[in-house]
């Protein structure tokens, strides 16, 4: 698993005079093994700035011109990317700014002189075989920022190293953030921070009716969502730190998140495509996750996409089971089907995970 320094730090409360040698040491010690550990941000002297117009380059087809505020002067930088709009907030090099150790330079384009360049995932360093085609081809947007002043490479978390760690299989719980960053607490005698796991007093009322067994527990959560779902982009960042591929589905992304923080792997549905009443049914020699009227998963290894939620659906139902290691192999030999899904639902869940996932997902909705 790669983790993030940064990420662990601030859960298992590990101040600055703890090295990074002394966590590598530390993981080590407590059983597991560091593989590699890469420094993440190679930019240096970005800006944030606020987009006060754009209009095409009358010269060429393809580049735009944005006039872009920034916390000294106001700047005209052009690009190819055609989501920007005025008003926007996003973060740019400008000269004198280096992005992978090159300095950035004024450059005419077009007859008109660029003042810089605006940054994308990719040129704040993330893996571009991770982003969706839109992250790809489009310009980071960020939320308003109040202080034009205030260093994105601090803002966003990106002065980061990623650790990349061997995980035993008999401790397939260490596969996340809360779990990994309570071993080190514990190594380096520290609080661990569980601000995301504090309890969360929502309205825990459903009309779903779970009914399980002894063999296979299922696990689920309903929850409403009043807009259109979206992630906040420090989550998207941890996400791709993790070396996590992100989806166009915003709920899949969640999904996701979940699963790296809690260790356990969620199943999203739309509770207005599926039945009130889940339950096991099998169904030549298969196991199946049931809502009364149709098969809406074959239990632990695929979701029947017709009753996937998306970003805009209203109600959510998310399912995760502790799931017999015995179904699930015998659910992917049959069905000759071995999905990320089927690799994640392999784990062995414990009910304080569950506990954990619940109160995960509620702090979100």
């Amino acid at each position: 698993m790669f983790f993030s320094e940064n990420k662990l730090r601030q859960l298992a409360n590990l101040k600055q005079n703890i090295s990074l040698d002394q966590i590598i040491d530390a993981i080590n010690c407590i059983g597991f093994e560091v593989e590699s550990v890469n420094k993440f941000n190679k930019n240096e002297k970005i800006k944030f700035g606020q987009v006060l117009s754009v209009e095409k380059n009358p010269n060429s087809d393809k580049l735009t011109i944005c006039k872009i505020k920034f916390n000294d002067k106001n700047r005209t930088i052009q690009t190819t990317a055609k989501n920007v709009k005025t008003g926007d907030f996003l973060i740019a090099c400008v000269p004198g700014s280096k992005i992978n150790g090159i300095e950035i330079k004024e450059k005419e384009m077009a007859n008109i002189i660029s003042e810089g360049m605006l940054m994308s995932f990719s040129e704040l360093g993330f893996n571009s075989s991770l982003l969706t085609k839109k992250n790809n081809e489009g310009i980071l947007i960020i939320e308003p920022i109040d202080d034009l002043n205030l260093d994105p490479i601090k803002y966003f978390d990106l002065e980061d190293n990623i650790i990349e760690v061997s995980i035993l299989s008999n401790r397939s719980d260490a596969l996340s953030y809360q779990i990994f960053a309570q071993e080190l607490a514990a190594y380096f005698q520290t609080k661990v921070d569980n601000e995301l796991i504090k309890e969360n007093k929502s309205n825990l009322n459903s009309s779903i009716k779970i009914e399980t067994n002894d063999e296979n527990k299922l696990n689920g959560i309903e929850v409403t969502n009043e807009s259109e779902f979206k992630l906040s982009i420090p989550d998207l960042m941890l996400l791709l730190k993790s070396n996590i591929k992100l989806d166009d589905n915003e709920l899949i992304n969640f999904s996701n998140l979940t699963m790296i923080n809690t260790g356990v792997s969620l199943r999203v549905f739309d509770s207005e495509k599926i039945g009130n009443k889940i339950s096991i049914k099998l169904e030549n020699q298969l196991t199946y996750l049931n809502d009364g009227k149709d098969n809406i998963s074959l239990l632990g290894v695929e979701e029947n996409k017709d009753y996937i939620a998306d970003n805009t659906s209203k109600k959510i139902f998310f399912e995760f089971s502790q799931i017999n290691q015995k179904t699930i192999r015998n659910n992917s030999k049959i069905s000759k089907k071995v999905t990320n899904s089927s690799i994640n639902n392999s784990r062995i869940i414990s009910s304080g995970l569950i506990l954990i996932t619940k109160i995960f997902i509620s702090n979100y909705f």
